[in-house]
């Protein structure tokens, strides 16, 4: 079908981009951690794929938003994981106020 109605010769990969990024961007505002993955994923592809169309510098920017992605993982991925363990520490002062209250 792909190929039926556009002229691209790379509308599988045009298709894969589209996809990852979409799920990416999907899960991006269910506000969870593989948003990343799937952004990254989706921006690996395309960079050989925008240069092999000839845009170059839609492959530069989409190399930037690459290392901005890789950062942002590495970055969510640091600031989620105290969140679990920090509120275990609050259990007990919770427990005092309910039964005080």
């Amino acid at each position: 079908m792909l190929h039926t109605y556009t002229d691209s010769d790379v509308s599988l990969l045009d298709a894969f981009v589209s996809s990852t990024a979409w799920a990416g961007m999907w899960l991006l505002a269910k506000r969870k951690l593989e948003n990343w993955v799937w952004l990254n994923v989706s921006n690996l592809v395309a960079i050989p794929l925008l240069l092999y169309k000839e845009l170059l510098m839609f492959s530069i920017l989409t190399l930037f938003l690459f290392v901005v992605a890789i950062f942002g993982y590495l970055d969510w991925k640091k600031h989620s994981m105290p969140l679990t363990n920090d509120f275990s520490s609050f259990y007990p002062v919770m427990i005092v106020i309910v039964f005080f209250y």
